[in-house]
């Protein structure tokens, strides 16, 4: 490795240690020769890492004595705390657990404290009490994990009051327009519609697509009526019958829709998009009952990138929608809230509204090309 790569990795390396209390305040580090050698590092690296800890106050060295962590004062180190409201009681199917690890490790970066909180909580606290909790813990700004607000929720009002930076993660526009917060999210309709794009590139008119119940009827915040305008565009069968709808994760109900499309369809769709990676063991299932192969027979996608998805077999394509990169972006936005944030002057600065790219992930789940549309129409 280069260089300056190995001084860059050792500088964050101990940076992070004594951020977390690996190294704790007062430590003393063995003498250069020796943590260089520890370390297997040549001692040029070294030192140019502890220069620049030392630059940051995190390390004082002191002549004829040596190197030590340097003690915790507000002058020399502050330790920002930041409160992330989440549903982090849920099940494991919800897009926070995958969201805070990219915050944590961005957070370290920039020497956050993250204090987590359910959402819940929160909800019927006061303004008062809100700000008591913040003032007694030393809270310096919000991250709200959260989306589908309809603007006359008392947390809004109560957090808003609290005159230190809010981001909203994963909202959607709406939320951004309703919140009036900072936003961190992925076009999640945007990526709906290239997951279908894909599908259709590879042949497959005919196609199941698994969504949530909603009040409004959406298909990943598409509404249904262009949902169904979007296929029939795209010349795949825009029968509704196809899109089947059921409770959040009810993988039973799931299972027995399936099986009745599977069943009564006198043309055997060739492609299942799944609302959620988590819904794809389900659907690989239905199809191993029908004696039908994947993707040589129907091709699955998923949505979200959840992480086992690579380990399904066949390992599953996915629109990976990189929740842990929307973490660290949170944390950065935050870390330049002095940029966007002045409550005096809430009317002339627009709150920042960041939109992180998400990547289609193609594995052996539909890596296939099929031709029946286009012979059929030659």
């Amino acid at each position: 490795m280069h260089e300056n790569g190995k001084k860059d990795i050792l500088y964050e390396r101990m940076k992070n240690d004594i951020i977390l209390g690996t190294y704790a305040p007062g430590y003393r580090f063995p003498p250069e020769i020796d943590l260089a050698r520890q370390l297997g590092i040549s001692r040029n690296t070294l030192r140019s890492a502890l220069k620049k800890l030392e630059v940051e106050n995190l390390l004082v060295r002191i002549k004829s004595k040596g190197t030590f962590v340097a003690p915790y004062h507000e002058s020399s180190f502050t330790r920002h705390r930041l409160l992330i409201l989440s549903q982090v009681n849920s099940n494991l199917y919800n897009p926070c657990h995958y969201i805070m690890p990219g915050m944590i490790r961005e957070a370290i970066h920039q020497g956050y404290e993250l204090e987590n909180c359910d959402i819940d909580i929160f909800i019927n606290y006061t303004e008062e009490q809100i700000r008591n909790f913040i003032r007694g813990n030393g809270i310096t700004g919000i991250v709200v994990i959260s989306s589908g607000f309809r603007g006359d929720e008392n947390i809004i009002k109560a957090l808003t009051a609290q005159e230190i930076p809010i981001i909203l993660t994963h909202g959607y526009f709406r939320d951004y327009q309703i919140t009036n917060w900072p936003a961190v999210y992925c076009d999640v309709q945007a990526g709906w519609e290239t997951a279908i794009r894909y599908l259709v590139r590879l042949g497959h008119r005919k196609i199941i697509t698994t969504n949530f119940i909603y009040p409004d009827r959406m298909v990943r915040l598409w509404p249904r009526s262009k949902y169904l305008e979007l296929l029939e565009s795209l010349e795949v069968d825009a029968d509704e019958s196809l899109i089947i709808d059921i409770e959040h994760f009810d993988h039973e109900a799931l299972k027995t829709k399936l099986t009745k499309i599977f069943r009564s369809c006198s043309e055997m769709p060739t492609a299942v998009l799944c609302y959620s990676d988590f819904q794809a063991p389900t659907v690989y299932r239905v199809l191993e009952d029908f004696n039908l192969r994947i993707p040589q027979d129907v091709a699955v996608m998923g949505f979200c990138g959840a992480p086992d998805g690579k380990f399904m077999s066949p390992p599953l394509s996915t629109i990976d929608l990189n929740y842990q990169n929307i973490g660290r972006k949170t944390i950065e936005v935050m870390a330049a809230s002095g940029q966007w944030f002045d409550p005096r002057q809430s009317n002339y600065k627009a709150p920042p509204l960041i939109k992180c790219p998400f990547r289609l992930e193609e594995r052996a789940s539909t890596r296939v090309k099929r031709f029946e549309y286009q012979l059929t129409n030659s």
